[in-house]
């Protein structure tokens, strides 16, 4: 333990970044081979003699560092019959630097456009439009894709138009409404309505008050169009589209400020401490590491595993790290150095109150801020460069009751524990499962020994789902014991939180053989490639492994959720630029535990991740993602 915190302690210093050598290309014959993997399309391109990284990176147009990201072995060599995994979706089609404009017009794809559609448009075959485009034919078409398409016509395209920019609506709340019920009307979520009304929560709204509903309004864009010249070195009214990004080619070593509670004097302490008392040959325990930041430090364990995985990429950084404890005196301080003006990205504070502190900062300098752990949606509030990651508490729920919704032909029971702090996390699944009642969707509540015992709400025609959203261990427990024992009689399975997943008293056995399932934004599948040789990567830089402790109660593992941050968003600052919030939903990159899907509330704010997933404990004590 001792090693892994000088190792630690030692890493609190700039990555070295380093530039891979390039080589002259030979000629690649592009494949028109395609996959299909976790929903995203890639080229299958087979190496053959003579051919390089280099060239073949030239040949598809993409970066060496993207394509080196979805084949980690490409890094170190590539081999003959060696087959490498292209991303479709990144090869990154140019306007040719010389271009003969009497023969061809060019033509930007617009959002939706196909193939077909845009040979339909200027009356030509698809087969003609792919011998002047052959990239067209191997990669689907990408919004902002430079097409030829040779002069045969004089046709002009048309104008379109399309969505943008929110508005607000009034809404007038009647008897009996809810957030939820009102977030069902208007189709949007409980944090929408939140967001755009601070002043609210989820139990204070009254009959005859007035909240902003926010709502979506049609405006007209400019058509994206490119027309040509007779001078052939002169393209005008090049209209840069609005829609998905690719990447821009040019890798500045940009600057990150890890902003981390580490507790580093009182770690300081503690190794004083030890060396003291190992002068004096006392036997002690291992306390060695400052009880408030053995998380923290996971999560940078993790982190600096993704600075190396970067790197190793040809990535180039400028990172920094400083130690914010949970003082407003020392973030103040942190924020007054003379570097930190000129930041790019800030990953952290972890703490709600050092957030706000960093985040009108971070609004002056034009500077993201990735927020790791917060669930206050109000902080994003005019505060559009903050990104939260751990989704609001009312977004899993809304993700859960999506998933209960598909079991209606069940037996659902409700099971309320006497905890006073459970109380509002039940109102909120009780009001949300009473309005599917309108779509025939039917449930049962259990509130403890006077409502009967919890069995007597059982059946043995069908499976007996019980949902207990509680934190109460040994009302958990209590239920799960109970449960277990009488499986022979009926088919039971139970619906819980993923904090269930800490408790010490809480039998495994009882979660399996109860198929217990739970939502959370985050799940680690250890059968994954990338998830083994993340933990054998940590086993040789910090001779230790992710702790099962260190697990949180929303089901993430400190040590994973820091790679996977830490990889998302710096890869998405190389390959997007300083302005990348737009290009999210094109940067989909391999991570270990967590699925990102940021979205924001509202023009002019935040953007929060709405992933919600539902896991389960099966009999032959596997765990897996269902939902």
């Amino acid at each position: 333990m001792q090693l892994f915190i000088k190792v630690v302690f030692l890493f609190l210093v700039l990555i070295p970044v380093e530039v891979f050598a390039q080589h002259e290309p030979v000629p690649i014959v592009l494949s028109k081979e395609k996959t299909i993997i976790d929903g995203k399309t890639y080229i299958l391109h087979t190496v053959k003699q003579g051919e390089t990284l280099f060239s073949i990176c030239k040949a598809y147009n993409i970066p060496q560092k993207d394509l080196v990201m979805v084949n980690p072995d490409a890094n170190v060599s590539i081999k003959i019959g060696q087959v490498l995994r292209i991303p479709a979706d990144q090869v990154n089609f140019k306007v040719p630097d010389s271009l003969n404009s009497n023969n061809y017009t060019l033509h930007i794809v617009e959002p939706g456009q196909t193939v077909f559609s845009i040979a339909q448009k200027y009356n030509i075959s698809k087969e003609e439009l792919f011998k002047h485009n052959p990239e067209a034919e191997i990669s689907a078409l990408q919004t902002g894709q430079v097409i030829k398409i040779p002069k045969l016509t004089n046709f002009e395209p048309k104008k379109e138009t399309v969505l943008a920019i929110s508005s607000y609506t009034d809404h007038k709340v009647k008897r009996k409404e809810t957030l939820y019920s009102i977030s069902r009307l208007y189709q949007v979520t409980v944090d929408d309505i939140i967001a755009s009304n601070p002043e609210l929560n989820t139990s204070d709204i009254k009959t005859g008050q007035y909240i902003k509903i926010p709502t979506e309004k049609k405006q007209e864009i400019k058509p994206v169009i490119v027309n040509t010249t007779n001078d052939s070195q002169n393209i005008q009214n090049i209209i840069v589209p609005f829609g998905p990004c690719s990447s821009n080619g040019t890798y500045k070593e940009h600057r990150v400020a890890f902003l981390l509670p580490l507790y580093l004097e009182e770690n300081k302490t503690l190794i004083d401490l030890d060396s003291l008392n190992y002068a004096e040959k006392k036997n002690i325990e291992d306390r060695l590491i400052f009880s408030k930041s053995k998380n923290i430090l996971e999560f940078y364990e993790g982190a600096l595993i993704a600075l190396d995985s970067l790197k190793n990429a040809g990535y180039s950084y400028k990172v920094y790290v400083y130690d914010t404890g949970r003082d407003l005196q020392k973030i103040t301080s942190i924020l007054n150095r003379p570097e930190l003006s000129s930041m790019d990205l800030f990953i952290g504070p972890f703490d709600s109150l050092l957030l706000d502190k960093a985040l009108a900062f971070a609004r002056t300098n034009n500077i993201k801020v990735v927020s790791p752990l917060s669930q206050n949606v109000n902080l994003l509030k005019g505060n559009p460069q903050l990104f939260q990651v751990n989704p609001a508490e009312t977004s899993k729920i809304d993700g859960a009751i999506q998933y209960i919704a598909t079991l209606k032909d069940k037996n659902i029971v409700l099971v309320k524990s006497n905890r006073a702090a459970d109380k509002e996390i039940f109102a909120l699944f009780e009001e949300k499962l009473n309005f599917l009642r309108v779509e025939g969707f039917q449930f049962k509540i259990h509130t403890g020994n006077k409502d009967g015992t919890l069995s007597s709400k059982l059946v043995t025609d069908k499976e007996n789902i019980l949902i207990m959203p509680s934190t109460e261990e040994n009302a958990v427990s209590d239920v799960l014991r109970n449960m277990n024992y009488i499986t022979g009689n009926y088919k039971i399975s139970v619906f819980g939180l993923p904090k269930w997943t800490t408790f010490s008293s809480t039998e495994i056995s009882y979660l399996h053989n109860l198929q217990f399932e739970y939502y959370t934004s985050f799940f680690v599948d250890y059968s994954r490639p990338i998830v083994k040789e993340f933990i054998l990567k940590d086993r040789q830089m910090f001779k230790t492994e992710p702790e099962a402790q260190s697990f949180g109660s929303q089901g993430y593992n400190y040590c994973f959720l820091g790679y996977d941050i830490t990889f998302y968003f710096l890869s998405a600052l190389t390959r997007y630029g300083r302005d990348f919030e737009n290009c999210l939903p094109n940067h989909q990159v391999d991570l270990l535990q967590s699925d990102f899907h940021f979205k924001p509330i509202q023009n002019g704010d935040g953007t929060l991740n709405h992933v919600v997933n539902i896991v389960r404990y099966n009999k032959d004590f596997t765990i897996v993602k269902v939902h």
